[in-house]
């Protein structure tokens, strides 16, 4: 239909194309409205949180580095979070120890693939002199971490130890206490298995700083002597004269000496076996051609068998003069 027939305006037809246009306009115009009403609604609802416990969790998870600070300043331990496990509720652990200086000494990595083979650290820290940092962990969840619950740097050998390798104690709980100097006490099974338990202490100095020495055992006398690897052993028959007096007939010696190093002091331990029987405990005395020099007392070393000898006097000296038998 054209707007003009035969020269003039269909006034009908424009008519009906306006109210289709109002109508139209009307329903775009009020969809608006409603909209804008519902978008002021939703602006207007209140702020939803989390529940309490689910942020505390949160919040204690968080990927964060400890660090640790041995007390005499030169040392910092680092324990930082590796892979998220499997429950999302703890971090895999990474353990550093550098100096502080910036230099890495260690790094050992408890991290799994999967996230549930991995070990948590739980509780760490440094022996009070500063000589040892040892730490207890858990599973990440997918195994039992009894071959690996705790580990302990030394600071001497510059290594990290598997305790239950070096203590052959298998311990129990992740908890543990200090003592001075480096005194370390767990709660362990006392049988193989998951049997019964006991609250046992550890000298770390003795029980890591002593794994590669030598060891001497006497069977006749039922004792054994443990000493450094680069130190040299040297057995002396006994004299016919003891010069000791009250502590009887002498029945042997030891003497257990540092190599010699030009131009440094001179270390020497001395193990002397009297029959008296009135001496049945370690006595340490200080011989010594400089006394000033240097004391050392090492009687801890020491380790006796069932068959306690009957007397021992235990002495250490320094001094420049090779031994018998001994070249310079």
């Amino acid at each position: 239909m054209s707007l003009l027939t035969q020269g003039k305006t269909n006034w009908k037809y424009i008519l009906i194309v306006m109210i289709l246009a109002l109508i139209v306009s009307g329903g775009i115009l009020g969809y608006l409205r409603y909209f804008k009403k519902e978008i002021i609604l939703i602006s207007q609802l209140p702020e939803v949180k989390k529940p309490e416990k689910i942020a505390e969790e949160e919040r204690t998870t968080e990927k964060k580095i400890k660090t640790y600070q041995s007390s005499d300043g030169f040392l910092i331990a680092k324990v930082i979070p590796g892979k998220k496990n499997q429950l999302g509720n703890a971090w895999e652990s990474i353990v550093e120890i550098w100096t502080n200086d910036g230099k890495l000494l260690q790094k050992k990595n408890y991290t799994s693939e999967d996230g549930d083979h991995g070990l948590v650290i739980a509780q760490a820290a440094w022996t009070p002199d500063s000589q040892f940092f040892i730490y207890s962990a858990y599973s990440s969840g997918g195994h039992q971490p009894w071959f690996s619950r705790v580990h302990v740097y030394s600071r001497s050998c510059d290594k990290i130890y598997n305790f239950k390798e070096v203590s052959g104690f298998t311990v129990a709980r992740d908890e543990f206490t200090m003592a001075t100097p480096d005194i370390v006490t767990f709660t362990v099974y006392t049988s193989p298995g998951m049997g019964p338990t006991a609250t046992k202490s550890f000298k770390l100095s003795d029980v890591i700083n002593t794994l590669n020495w030598k060891v001497y055992r006497n069977e006749k006398y039922g004792f054994e002597i443990k000493y450094p690897k680069n130190w040299k052993l040297w057995i002396t028959q006994p004299d016919e004269f003891s010069p000791y007096g009250d502590w009887g007939e002498q029945i042997g010696e030891l003497a257990i000496f540092q190599s010699r190093v030009i131009g440094k002091p001179y270390c020497e331990f001395h193990l002397t076996i009297y029959s008296n029987p009135k001496n049945l405990s370690i006595r340490d005395f200080w011989r010594a051609r400089l006394p000033e020099v240097y004391k050392f007392k090492s009687s801890e070393n020491i380790i006796f068998g069932e068959n306690q000898i009957s007397g021992v006097k235990f002495s250490m000296e320094r001094t420049d003069q090779p031994l018998p038998n001994e070249s310079t």
